[in-house]
């Protein structure tokens, strides 16, 4: 289980190295003075001072006469702790406990992560010395893609080296792995079973354990005391600090999947992990009862029956959501076979907004056209830079009838190539009101004429009761 953890009290500047992780480092920050981190160690008691790599400071050890008496420990690489001996003098300035960083057991992973050759050796030598000088040890891992089939063997590593907690982080969409998010991020579904058996394998050995910025059914299985509120962070006075809180800060949680207990055994979901890979994972998390789906024998050479629509059904994205389809034995052509559908709503509609990136469009018009409604409806700003390549892709999807519901007047810009690649749009609806505009009209003739589209300037522009976008 794990207990609240004292603050990160931010006395360092930056880390060391080219790191591929999410520590930001905005213009102009510099490493706050002695005086400042004391003041503030002062103010919030115990504390773990870090931020970026604190034994880069060479007034370390004044830093640590300063704070000891409020109960003090180190969040550090560990590269500056290899040796028994700067480790004990740490702890005659008053330290009390350490957190390395360990983020693979096998070197070369840890290695790359972090951006220094031989970095894994000398922390887990670190671990080590820290350890055999009598300090608490926390190991610390931060969750990637590329690591997490590792994570069970690295937690166990941790253990052996002489760790007595472990902090399982998730990887944040800032700093250098903004640009790498998408291959640095592990899915929620797949971590799943390697993140269990770590938790399982430190609880095991007699560890405390802690999960920051993962929701409760990132691990389901595990004790709810594991999850653990988002680590607060104290920032000195300092110049650059107020840019860098901005830039620590997480954005608020989304909504919750449908089977959250909420309150504080989940923080929520990660506003960064939805933007990137929308919410499947999340949303396939509803424990319905398994319903068998009959299976039609099919004729000698017949092809199979298309499957049914989704209408609301999210894939299965667990491995254990996998093994209950085994268990069904034949899904009779439905690939979400075993999940309960919701009704079928008569349309869908998409909404197009320039600050969606074209991924996220894309994911939204596929689920849309899966739900079996019999009109997909695409509204919004079609202004937005890829309107037409996205509009002509949703044409091509299972959706029986296409409509555009928005302002005609960007379709002007348009080349006849990219009219005449809508044709197959069943009409585009006009709000009411634009059918006094002349560049509105002008707009909506040359897709009629480019592509045989009709134009309503008086439906008002709206599926009105079923309208909800598709969930994500």
């Amino acid at each position: 289980m794990t207990s609240e953890s004292p603050p990160l009290l931010v006395a360092a500047a930056h880390r060391r190295g080219a790191e591929r992780l999410d520590w930001p480092a905005p213009a102009g920050l510099v490493a706050p003075s002695v005086a400042a981190v004391a003041a503030a160690a002062a103010a919030s008691g115990a504390v773990w001072l870090g931020g970026g790599e604190p034994t880069l400071r060479a007034d370390l050890p004044a830093l640590l006469d300063a704070t000891s008496a409020h109960g003090v420990g180190l969040d550090t690489d560990g590269l500056a702790l290899s040796t028994a001996r700067v480790a004990a003098s740490l702890q005659a300035r008053g330290l009390t406990r350490v957190r390395i960083a360990l983020h693979a057991g096998r070197a070369d992973a840890h290695d790359w992560l972090v951006g220094l050759p031989g970095a894994a050796r000398r922390a887990r030598k670190a671990i080590e010395a820290c350890a055999t000088a009598g300090l608490e040890v926390h190991g610390a891992v931060t969750l990637t893609r590329p690591t997490m089939d590792l994570l069970p063997e690295t937690v166990g590593l941790l253990l052996r080296l002489g760790a007595t907690h472990v902090r399982l982080r998730r990887v944040r969409r800032r700093g250098p792995a903004a640009a790498a998010f998408i291959t640095l991020s592990p899915r929620l579904g797949l971590l799943e079973p390697f993140l269990e058996e770590a938790i399982q394998r430190a609880l095991d050995g007699g560890a405390t354990v802690s999960l920051d910025g993962l929701p409760r059914c990132a691990a389901p299985r595990a004790p709810a005391g594991v999850f653990a509120a988002r680590e607060r962070v104290v920032l000195p006075a300092g110049a650059g600090m107020a840019a860098l809180f901005a830039l620590l800060a997480d954005p608020p949680a989304g909504p919750p999947c449908p089977a959250c207990p909420g309150g504080p055994t989940c923080p929520g979901a990660p506003a960064d992990y939805l933007a990137a890979f929308g919410r499947a994972e999340l949303d396939s998390e509803v424990d319905l009862p398994p319903v068998r789906p009959i299976a039609r024998p099919r004729a000698r050479g017949a092809l199979p029956e298309a499957p049914p629509p989704r209408a609301g059904r999210a894939p299965a994205t667990r491995l254990r959501a996998a093994r209950r389809a085994v268990r069904l034995g034949d899904l009779g052509g439905d690939p979400l076979g075993g999940t309960r559908a919701a009704p079928v709503r008569a349309a869908v509609t998409v909404t197009f907004d320039r600050a969606r990136t074209s991924r996220d469009l894309r994911q939204a018009l596929v689920r849309g056209a899966q739900q079996g409604a019999a009109v997909l409806v695409v509204a919004g700003d079609l202004t937005h830079p890829d309107a037409p390549e996205l509009l002509r892709e949703a044409l091509r999807l299972s959706a029986p009838r296409v409509e555009v519901h928005a302002d005609p007047t960007p379709l002007s810009a348009w080349s006849d190539r990219q009219l005449f690649g809508l044709r197959r749009l069943a009409r585009l609806v006009a709000p009411r009101g634009l059918g006094d505009r002349p560049e509105a009209v002008a707009a909506a003739a040359r897709l009629t004429d480019a592509a045989g589209v009709a134009v309503d300037f008086g439906a008002g522009g709206g599926a009105a009761d079923d309208s909800r976008p598709p969930r994500s």
